[in-house]
Parts: C-alpha cells; structure tokens; sequence
C-alpha cells in the first residue's frame, strides 16, 4: 500500500520547465547599475574607475553565456534523473558530476573579468578594488572619502 501511493505521487510529479534565461539589458539593469555607481562613490572610487566597473558589469550580463546554458542544461538532467523512475543511482552520480563541472567551468573566467578590470583603474582605485575583492570586512571604520 505504502509503494502504491509512493509510486502514485512520482508519477504524479513534474519536473518544473527550466527557468527562462534573463532578458539582457533593459531598465532593470540599468536601474541596478545605477545603485552600483552610488555604492562605488560611497567606497571613495573615482568617476573614471566607477565607470569602468559599470561598462564592464553592463557587458558581462549583456552577452550571451553558453555557460549558463550548461548549466541550465545540467540542472535539468539533474533533476530528471531525480525523479525518474526506476531510480537509477549511476545516472544520477553523472548527473551530479557532470552540474559541479559546469558549475566549475563557469566560476573559472571570474577572474578574468576582475582582473581585466584592475588593471584598467587608476592607481588609488586599484587599492580601493584590490581591498574590496578580497573578501575580508576590515574591523576598522573606512576612512571618509576626501
């Protein structure tokens, strides 16, 4: 009885459509970016490193990434193998090997866009990048901007 209606509920189950990619550009982008901006004046950088930021931040989420859909593609085959029946374990292993590497792959190029970005900043805003890129919220208060 307890399989029965186990068996009853994954057939009953669907596995909800991948989420459409996200429009690029368009207000809501630029709206974001407009904050950015704010909070990079707030941190002290210059007009022209905040505009390299920005410029560089519009192209990045305005591009098409094959890695997204890579990933996309490898949540869904995830998530199929999830829910498919019979379960099948070795499926799902590949399946879950196969979103990390994606995953992986993806994460590899962030840090080509930073560093593409420092070394196009201004000497004093590359300390101020360099400062907030590393990840660590120093204990002291921030300096006020001059």
């Amino acid at each position: 009885m307890k399989s029965l209606l186990l068996l009853s509920m994954v057939a009953q189950y669907q596995v909800p459509p991948a989420p459409p990619a996200p429009p690029a550009g368009g207000a809501a982008l630029e709206s974001e970016l407009s904050r950015m901006a704010e909070r990079y004046r707030s941190q002290c950088y210059s007009e022209k490193a905040i505009k390299i930021i920005v410029d560089s931040t519009r192209r990045a989420r305005t591009i098409a990434r094959p890695d997204l859909a890579a990933i996309r593609a490898t949540n869904k085959e995830l998530a199929d193998a999830a829910y498919a029946e019979p379960f099948d374990e070795k499926r799902m292993v590949v399946a879950m090997r196969a979103r990390a590497q994606a995953q992986a792959d993806s994460e590899a190029h962030y840090p080509d866009n930073s560093i593409a970005i420092l070394e196009q900043l201004p000497k004093a805003d590359k300390v101020i990048f360099a400062r907030s890129n590393a990840g660590v919220t120093p204990v002291f208060p921030p300096k006020p901007c001059s």
